[in-house]
């Protein structure tokens, strides 16, 4: 015991209290990680194959993770902009995802139905706002307004690609190989900065421990995946046209993490919410599959 006590002693004179509460808060942060992973990759699995009602229970998980990510963003819009109620915004998060379900596989809306809803949807908005809006609030209208269209497209209509990959043949695969290849991505960017970057160019400041060697070997793991893929035929793709595929989900992933970073740093916060153990918020969850969602399902539909 009084072995322990002086390691103790002397690591909070080398390190300092602030050193010891930074290692401590690091330890919690790792095991709320990873008791996050451990419940809801299995979870994750278990919704993709669960064929119900067209991959029903994937799709509301999607559904309420669009809408709370929309609250979030609406969180963030306060410290720069005006912005609108929770309420309106976990609506205007889910509402594009479920339209897209509806639309896909319960009555076929066709798309320029879909596009009037939406359309709608903002104008008749924007119609009850400017009715009962105070006096005191005019000064705010314009930006409310664009925070509306803003929230509806990010994460809302960026979203319902993902839905729209549930409808494609081999739906549980893709979305495999979606998840693979956005979240390997991240980690393989670390690894690869981390062994071979330590000195490399640093492009953005925006996310200043990110290096141009940690991009590169992101995009090179999602090249690798899907040329992978290929090679086992789970996708209908060359080779060519697999590396064009896997150049664009990669650096998409990037950019996807990257402007969200954008946004917090823009509005002071560390993380978007703190649903997630360990994650932060469900915008922090999803933020690269709204870029690479749409892309995926344009690419292979």
């Amino acid at each position: 015991m009084r072995e322990i006590w002086n390691v103790l002693r002397i690591g909070r004179e080398t390190l300092g209290d602030k050193g010891l509460f930074s290692i401590r808060s690091k330890k919690l942060t790792f095991i709320a990680r990873l008791g996050t992973f451990l419940f809801f990759v299995p979870l994750v699995l278990l919704l993709i194959f669960l064929e119900f009602k067209s991959y029903l229970f994937i799709n509301i998980l999607i559904f309420m993770f669009s809408g709370i990510a929309a609250k979030e963003v609406n969180d963030l819009l306060k410290f720069k902009s005006a912005s609108v109620s929770s309420t309106l915004s976990f609506f205007l998060g889910i509402f594009p995802p479920i339209l897209t379900y509806v639309h896909f596989n319960i009555l076929d809306l066709g798309i320029n139905i879909v596009f009037y809803l939406v359309i709608t949807l903002v104008f008749s908005n924007w119609i009850v706002n400017l009715v009962f809006i105070k006096e005191n609030e005019i000064v705010n209208f314009l930006s409310q307004a664009t925070s509306i269209i803003f929230i509806l497209i990010y994460p809302g209509i960026l979203m319902s690609f993902v839905v729209a990959i549930t409808t494609l043949p081999k739906a549980p695969i893709l979305l495999l190989i979606l998840f693979s290849m956005v979240s390997g991505n991240d980690t393989f960017a670390y690894l690869f900065g981390y062994f071979f970057g330590k000195n490399s160019y640093k492009p953005t400041i925006i996310s200043p421990n990110k290096t141009i060697m940690g991009f590169f070997g992101g995009i090179l793991f999602s090249v690798i995946v899907v040329l992978i893929v290929v090679s086992l035929g789970l996708i209908n793709l060359t080779y060519g046209e697999a590396m064009v595929f896997g150049v664009l989900i990669g650096f998409f992933t990037i950019i996807g993490d990257l402007f969200e970073s954008g946004l917090k740093r823009s509005a002071g916060v560390k993380d978007s919410g703190k649903i997630i153990p360990g994650r932060g918020g469900a915008l922090d969850s999803i933020d690269s599959y709204l870029l690479t969602g749409p892309i995926f399902y344009l690419y292979l539909s």
